[in-house]
């Protein structure tokens, strides 16, 4: 059996700590930005047709429930990412978002959001082999299923409602 600083070092080699930390920060200050935990660890509904299923980490909701944010928490093992970022470039505060509304599925957009950040069209990431799919393409992709399948449980939430 392992002793405690095994298990622990474990645990700190995953993503949890992070998700839990972002979920707990969220809450604390939920009366400062108007955002909450909606949900952490939230099973997808499978999808057949497009195969997604799986959990997502956190689901945030805007005062009102208007607006979620999906997060995805990574511990990367073994590799950096370098993001790469014209010089004197101003953080944005957009966002690509999937539209939903009244039942009707718009599509993505861009939405402007009080959520300034840098972005970086590139990523590099160091410790993968070239031939690769770099890591941040391999997370995208069902991170955006994962968004396209909690605006169709909302929607299908909502129509069961009416």
């Amino acid at each position: 059996m392992r002793d405690g600083d095994a298990l622990l070092a474990e645990v700190n080699s995953s993503g949890f700590p992070l998700q839990l930390g972002i979920a707990r920060v969220v809450n604390d200050k939920t009366t400062e930005h108007n955002w909450s935990v909606r949900y952490v660890e939230h099973r997808l509904v499978a999808d057949s047709e497009r195969g997604t299923s799986g959990f997502i980490d956190i689901v945030l909701s805007r005062q009102g429930g208007i607006a979620h944010i999906v997060v995805k928490c990574k511990r990367p093992q073994d590799s950096e990412w370098i993001f790469l970022r014209e010089r004197g470039r101003r953080d944005v505060t957009r966002t690509k978002a999937f539209l939903s509304v009244g039942g009707a599925m718009v599509g993505w957009g861009d939405v402007d959001m009080n959520l300034s950040s840098p972005e970086s069209s590139f990523c590099v990431t160091v410790g993968q082999g070239n031939t690769d799919r770099p890591m941040l393409e391999r997370m995208c992709f069902p991170l955006v299923e994962a968004v396209e399948a909690i605006a169709v449980e909302d929607d299908t939430y909502l129509e069961k409602r009416r």
